[in-house]
C-alpha cells in the first residue's frame, strides 16, 4: 500500500490551476488586443455619413452677412420657384451671387436658405468625388 500526501497534492494542483489561469489571462490579454486592433482598422476603414444640408426658412433666421448660399424662391404669385446662387445684405436683403442684382427687382421671394456643399475633391486618379 502506498501513501499519498494530501498536502502535496493540493500544492501541485494549486500551481497547475495557477499557471493555467494565467495562460488564459494571458490569452484572454492577446485575444482583446487583436480584436480592439480590429475593430479600430473597421473604424478606420468605415467612410464616414455625411449630413446634407438642410433647408432653413427665413423666417427662422438669415444666414451671415455676404455669405453665398442656395436660396429658395417663390415669384410673388407663387407660380415659380427657382433655387439661385445668392447672399444676404443686412441693409439691402438678397443678392444674386452672378449678377450682383437686388432678388426684389425678379419680385422673387426667398423663403429658405442653405450653406453651400462642399466642392469636389481632386482624388489621387484625377476623378472627383
Amino acid at each position: 500500500m502506498r501513501l499519498i500526501d494530501a498536502d502535496e497534492m493540493v500544492l501541485i494542483e494549486s500551481e497547475a490551476y495557477m499557471e493555467a489561469q494565467l495562460k488564459v489571462g494571458e490569452l484572454t490579454r492577446k485575444v482583446n488586443e487583436v480584436v480592439h486592433m480590429k475593430f479600430l482598422r473597421l473604424i478606420a476603414d468605415t467612410p464616414t455619413a455625411e449630413i446634407a444640408p438642410q433647408w432653413i426658412p427665413c423666417k427662422d433666421r438669415y444666414p451671415d452677412e455676404d455669405v453665398v448660399v442656395l436660396a429658395y424662391t417663390v415669384n410673388t404669385d407663387n407660380q415659380r420657384i427657382e433655387i439661385v446662387v445668392a447672399y444676404w445684405n443686412n441693409e439691402e436683403g438678397w443678392w444674386l451671387n452672378f449678377r450682383d442684382e437686388n432678388l426684389s427687382d425678379y419680385y422673387l421671394d426667398v423663403t429658405h436658405w442653405m450653406p453651400l456643399p462642399e466642392p469636389p475633391v481632386e482624388r489621387k486618379d484625377g476623378e472627383r468625388k
